[in-house]
């Protein structure tokens, strides 16, 4: 068996490159051109999460509600669109100064 052998990129998007007996074009699929824009979490404005960034540079978000409420999880998966702890920063510090 011959071992396989590739050109070491993908080249420019548009350009047509032969892959065996096919015909390929390089780049992402249309369906791909926004593939790292993530829908904005509610967790990233909410007064009640804590940013965790280890040391390796993951970052996660922590629900502090998890800490009184087992129905929180303390680490959501991301994106979180709706939930009903959520408060917002401002409105915490607003609440805070009355």
């Amino acid at each position: 068996m011959k071992p396989v052998r590739h050109s070491g990129g993908l080249g420019s998007r548009g350009h047509r490159r032969r892959v065996g007996d096919v015909a390929v074009l390089a780049g992402p699929p249309n369906s791909l051109n926004n593939w790292n824009t993530m829908i904005r979490s509610l967790c990233e404005t909410c007064a009640l999460m804590r940013e965790v960034i280890t040391p390796k540079g993951s970052r996660f978000l922590l629900c502090q509600l998890s800490k009184s409420d087992p129905a929180y999880l303390k680490y959501p998966p991301q994106p979180v669109v709706r939930c009903d702890g959520y408060r917002e920063k401002e409105k915490i510090g607003e609440v805070l100064k009355q």
